[in-house]
């Protein structure tokens, strides 16, 4: 494998035993364990609404039955429809990239159903459309899944994507398991500690993801400054936390 930088891989050959055992195999473990973080949380944060929905009338909001199953059913119309360009997106920008900026796009879904899930006067559309952006998680099984299958030889495949998708299907339990205990408690809320009327942390269903931010600053970036010193250091001032770059950044250490 010829390494021109840190963020492009060229001369990638799977297939060649040699290789994977000496190479290949610690970069596309590295790429899956990633990818099924990204595709947990999209598939977490993509079924929310399902839980969401049945509270909003225990939090004052006066939307009718139909109307409740419709923020239910959008999310997965719009996951369904973006599918088609999310699988495109992996050989147009990049496997890493694309992980990137379809994990950060999930930002959009969680804050603005943190925030509107508090504010019982908003009119059903807006919350159709908050609730529509949460299908952008449904698009991340698309991209997810062409990016692993580029990363592991024709005799691995099946095992790679099939725990690629194990591990992003679980965060339709995970989300609905844990949504209800996290809507009882307080210490998620971060700047809208109290309650609504009902008694219910309702915005909690979106804040919790932004715990998995939390874990990026807090263990990621440490562990990896550690193992790379100051090189770390320098792809940090060069590279942003969730903003991919487009051209590669060329540095010295690393795959």
């Amino acid at each position: 494998m010829i390494k021109r930088d840190t963020t492009w891989i060229s001369g990638w050959n799977p297939e060649d035993e040699q290789y994977w055992e000496s190479t290949g195999k610690a970069v596309a473990r590295r790429n899956l364990i990633w990818s099924i973080i990204a595709e947990h949380l999209g598939f977490s944060i993509w079924l929310v609404w399902s839980i969401v929905a049945t509270k909003l009338p225990q939090a004052g909001f006066n939307y009718t039955t139909d109307q409740l199953f419709q923020l239910v059913a959008l999310p997965g119309l719009i996951g369904s429809l973006i599918r088609f360009p999310y699988t495109f997106a992996v050989t147009a920008f990049g496997g890493r990239n694309w992980t990137i900026i379809s994990a950060a796009v999930l930002f959009i879904p969680t804050i603005a159903l943190a925030y509107f899930v508090t504010q019982p006067d908003t009119p059903f559309w807006m919350m159709l459309i908050v609730a529509a952006t949460a299908g952008f998680g449904g698009g991340n099984f698309a991209s997810s899944m062409a990016n692993i299958s580029f990363f592991y030889p024709d005799r691995m495949k099946g095992w790679a994507l099939g725990l690629n998708a194990a591990g992003g299907n679980i965060g339709v339990s995970g989300v609905q398991l844990l949504t209800p205990i996290l809507l009882g408690a307080g210490f998620v809320s971060f700047y809208m500690a109290a309650p609504g009327t009902s008694g219910l942390y309702l915005q909690n269903a979106g804040l919790m993801w932004l715990l998995f931010h939390g874990f990026v600053v807090a263990y990621e970036e440490p562990t990896l400054r550690r193992q790379f010193g100051p090189s770390y250091d320098m792809y940090r001032t060069n590279v942003p936390r969730w903003w991919p770059r487009m051209k590669p950044w060329r540095a010295g250490f690393g795959v």
